[in-house]
This record gives C-alpha cells, structure tokens and sequence, in this order.
C-alpha cells in the first residue's frame, strides 16, 4: 500500500492542482502529454520522498574525508578521477564504492545514442543557449524550495556572469561527441558537479536556520531531476516552439545523453525517464509540487537578467544589453507566462511577441537543413563550434569554471 504523501512530504509541497494553470503546464497538458496530466499517489509519494533524499555515495565520501588527513581526502579524489581507482594502494572503502558506482555502465546505455544526442545538443546554438538561460535557468528560479540552498552557498551574492559561464562551460564539457567516455571532460565534469553537491549539502545541513522539514534535505532528489529535465526535455520543448527540428530518434537521444548524465551527478537510476513521455510527466509532476517564486528567486532572478549589462562601458553598449534584457525576458515571458515572469520581476510584456514572429524562418531553415545532402553535419560542427568559442569569450580571464577540489576543502 502506497503511503499517503502528505504524511511525508516537507511543508513546502503544494497540492498538483495549485499550480495546474502555470502556461507551461498548460502547453504540457495540451500539446506533449498523452491522457491525463495529473500525477497520481505513488507518484506524488515517491516526489516527496525524494525530498528527503541525498545521495549516499558521494554524502558518505564527503564524510569520511571529514576524519581523514587534511586535504588527503581530496588528493585520492582527484587521483582515481584523473588516472582510475586501481591506481590508489588500499583505497578507502567509501571511495572504492563511489568510483565503482560511477565506472558502472547502466545495463540501458547505448553509446551511439550518446554520441547523437551530443550532436543534436550543439546543433542549435543561439537558440539552445538562450532557451538554457532563459527558460532553463531563469525558469528554474521560479522555484523556491529548490534554490533555497544557494542562500546558504553564497549564490545570492554571486557574479551571475560566472553562473552562466559555468552552466554553459558544463553544458558544452559533456555535450562534446565523445566527451562522456571515462577519463574524457564532460565524464569528469559531471562527477565534479556531483561532489559539489555533496560538499554543499553537508555544509548547508549543519547550519542552524536550515529547516529540513520545510524544504528537505539541501539539493535533493527531487530538485535534481527537475534541473536535469530543465536541461534535456524542456531543452528539447523550447527549441523545437522556436523552431528547431528534431527527428524522434534525436530527442530520444538528447533525453538519453541527459539520463546519463544525471546518472553520474547522483540522481537515483530508476527515476531518470527513458522516453519523452515519461520525461513529459515528470517535468509536469515535479513543476505542480513546488511552491513558486519569493525574495530569493527574484534577488537570483534580477542578477541573471542584468548579466548583458556587464563590463558595458560606452552607451551604445549599454544600449544593445538593454535590449538583449528586454528580448531574453520576452523569451521567458512567453514560454513560461505572465505570473513567472511578474513574480520574477522581468519586463518583456512587448518583446514576449517578437518570440512567435521569428519561429517561421527559423523552421523554414531548419527544413532546407533536412532536405540538404551535409547540412547537418555542417550545422553540428558550426554549432559545437560556435558553443565552444562562446565559453571561452565567458570564461576568459576566469579560473577553471568547475570549483577544484582543493579549493571546496577548503571553503567546507
């Protein structure tokens, strides 16, 4: 028998129904869900379960490390990381399952879709990047309890520049074709994001304001699937309402990328969807549970929107980065709607009609591509092309986007 979520679920949780009119639960209702939207018992439980949730691996690594010589925990990490587990003489017993867990492949991966779902990923990039930013992130703000942690990680008061460098140097460092494999950028990105999270949430669990029965644990279960799905479905939703064309068989394998992915950043296995409807239903499911935007939302919200207008100098700076504000809240405005966008404190309410005005071009593109011999290929070498010379231009001058181990030690 299934127990009843509200017995278990943090005070934070809404009732599905609280936030069925939200527009992108409407467009999910309407245009991707097939039958009823509405998430059922075991479903609601096993999301408010997932609210209490960490990830024991990597929380218990962190752990021990805590009893081990100073920074000693850290110079293993990045050894087996670096060079594998079997290079370290009797190795630590919660680093051995962590690096065994990791190196595991998932009896479901299948490399070649990992390859083409890399491909489609870069494929798009002014469109892809923006709909990461604006919809991604900015519409991942929107969602309180989810960010909370980030009040305690010092984020509020973060160069929101660096966010995005870091979310797009993340973004291309594993959708590089080839860049999952073991020892390879995107792989060891991903398990640096994971100890990220772990080292973060056991510091974040140990101050006294953090209210564990009202948000859960700090980054968990939960909040996690729903970014991953922020970055692989409504990636994939986004690009093709602007546009983009992608054949079943390639969202298939962006989705696939992605499940890999959050497979390796510590999401539990058997909750990452397979196909785009299971990925539809929880993306439907986890939005209608979390509570919407407060001060802290729109504080990250606000520094998100006023990146263009860094490092401008001249007025005509100035004057382009206002503009680019304005168009990326229109974005936002239009894919996730009018109470998001106000709750968040974007403008946008005119620029939001230059979205649809430019999706026929953009299709009627995206078709020549697929009627033309190499085009595609093309694209998937211009984007991953463009995608990479766009992270460089954010990071330059910058350290390594990813905190070193080092350095996390020493911030805990």
């Amino acid at each position: 028998m299934t127990q009843n979520y509200r017995t278990i679920a943090p005070k934070c949780f809404v009732e599905p129904e609280t936030n069925a009119h939200l527009r992108h639960l409407k467009m999910l209702r309407r245009f991707a869900i097939k039958g009823d939207a509405t998430p059922n018992e075991d479903d609601l439980a096993r999301l408010a379960q997932g609210f209490f949730k960490g990830d024991p691996l990597a929380d218990q690594l962190i752990a021990d490390m805590h009893q081990w010589p100073e920074g000693e925990g850290m110079k293993l990490f990045d050894k087996a990381l670096d060079y594998g587990l079997d290079t370290i003489d009797d190795a630590p017993a919660s680093l051995v399952a962590f690096f065994e867990s990791i190196e595991r492949k998932p009896a479901w991966l299948i490399p070649h879709l990992l390859e083409l779902g890399a491909h489609a990923f870069q494929r798009n990039t002014r469109i892809g990047i923006s709909s990461l930013i604006n919809v991604g992130l900015m519409g991942g703000y929107y969602f309180s309890s989810v960010i909370k942690p980030l009040m305690y990680t010092g984020e509020l008061g973060y160069n929101a520049d660096k966010r995005v460098a870091e979310t797009a140097r993340f973004t291309v460092d594993v959708s590089c074709p080839g860049n999952m494999q073991r020892f390879k950028p995107g792989f060891r990105a991903a398990v640096k994001v994971r100890m990220i999270h772990a080292m973060a949430r056991a510091s974040v669990s140990k101050a006294d304001s953090w209210d564990e029965q009202q948000w859960g644990v700090p980054i968990h279960q939960t909040g996690m699937l729903g970014t991953n799905l922020l970055f692989s479905y409504s990636y994939i939703q986004t690009c093709k309402a602007r546009g983009c064309r992608y054949t079943s068989l390639e969202e298939e394998a962006i989705l696939h990328l992605w499940r890999y992915i959050g497979y390796l950043i510590g999401i539990e296995e058997t909750t990452l969807p397979a196909t785009m409807q299971e990925a539809a239903h929880a993306t439907y499911a986890i939005s209608s549970i979390l509570p919407g935007a407060d001060q802290d939302s729109r504080a990250l919200a606000q520094a998100l929107h006023k990146v263009p207008l860094e490092n401008t100098i001249s007025v005509y700076e100035r004057l382009q980065a206002t503009l680019l504000m304005h168009f990326n809240a229109g974005i936002t405005r239009f894919f996730m709607g009018k109470e998001v966008a106000d709750s968040l404190g974007l403008p946008g309410q005119l620029t939001q009609w230059l979205i649809p005005l430019l999706i026929p071009a953009k299709y009627i593109t995206e078709t020549l591509r697929l009627m033309t011999p190499g085009a595609t290929q093309w694209s998937q070498k211009r984007g991953q092309k463009a995608r990479t010379k766009y992270v460089q231009q954010m990071t330059e001058g910058r350290e390594s986007p990813y905190t070193t181990a080092g350095q996390l030690k020493q911030q805990s």
